[in-house]
């Protein structure tokens, strides 16, 4: 976990350092301000700046059947399990409700991707049911 600078730490579990807090800061994401770490490996838990990153860039739940869930009422997920070579990252986690993150996927053993068109892709454990989704949300300005 990364560590608030302002209260004395600025290293993340990888010994990285952290070169400014972890702000919901837009301008951190389209690079009027310094870089934060959107990649670090992998962790238990998202640290504040992928879950930002995260959650401007999704909005809303994600799940492709099309659930319309606002970011305060979702989760981050890490898309490819630590345990299947998952890193936690920007590019590996996806917002998605209590519902579609903890019964869907981790209960009713789903799989989920997030593709490389930023649409997300999931299916039931025998592949018998597929959904697709479209991109993320346009950004707005």
């Amino acid at each position: 976990m990364i560590a608030h600078p302002r209260r004395g730490g600025n290293r993340n579990q990888a010994g990285c350092r952290v070169a400014v807090e972890c702000a919901a800061d837009r301008n951190a994401l389209i690079g009027d301000g310094p870089s934060l770490p959107l990649d670090i490996g992998y962790s238990s838990t998202i640290p504040p700046c992928i879950r930002n990153a995260v959650i401007l860039r999704d909005k809303n739940c994600r799940w492709p059947g099309g659930c319309n869930q606002p970011a305060a009422a979702c989760q981050v997920h890490h898309v490819k399990h630590k345990a299947h070579g998952g890193p936690t990252s920007l590019t590996d986690c996806v917002l998605l409700c209590f519902y579609y993150h903890q019964v869907v996927i981790h209960r009713w053993g789903w799989t989920l991707v997030l593709n490389p068109d930023a649409t997300t892709t999931a299916w039931n454990p025998d592949r018998t049911k597929v959904l697709h989704s479209h991109g993320p949300p346009a950004r707005a300005g």
